[in-house]
């Protein structure tokens, strides 16, 4: 018997490090993050962020995404298929920089890092770049 349809979705797990970038589109890791951030949770917010431009890059054939993947294993992919890209691949290795840092080795997110953070991240996800390949 199939389950009811409620028009709601349920919200990716944020915590759950098996939360894959792929459970919603960009747009909407976004907007997750906006609402963390407003919480206060600020750490959760970077890695939604994060998990949100992977979801674009993955629109974009830049990565794939896959459960088996280490950050480092993206910023490869992304190295090899963004090379005429330069200030993306710096921007996308900043990324993985800090979150390593804040998700990996519990360094504390103040409202400077989240800002700094969210700043890469429009960078890498404005509408009027053309990564498609």
């Amino acid at each position: 018997r199939a389950e009811p349809v409620t028009g709601a979705k349920t919200k990716p797990d944020i915590i759950d490090d098996d939360t894959l970038a792929d459970r919603l589109p960009a747009d909407e890791w976004a907007e997750l993050a906006g609402e963390l951030a407003e919480k206060g949770d600020l750490r959760s917010a970077v890695r939604a962020l994060y998990l949100g431009t992977l979801a674009f890059l993955a629109d974009r054939r830049m990565v794939r995404i896959a459960r088996h993947k280490s950050n480092r294993e993206y910023q490869n992919e992304c190295v090899r298929k963004a090379g005429a890209h330069p200030h993306l691949v710096c921007d996308f290795k900043e990324m993985i920089r800090v979150v390593d840092k804040v998700w990996y080795g519990m360094h504390e997110v103040n409202q400077t890092l989240f800002n700094d953070f969210l700043t890469v991240q429009k960078r890498i996800t404005r509408p009027e770049k053309d990564y498609s390949f």
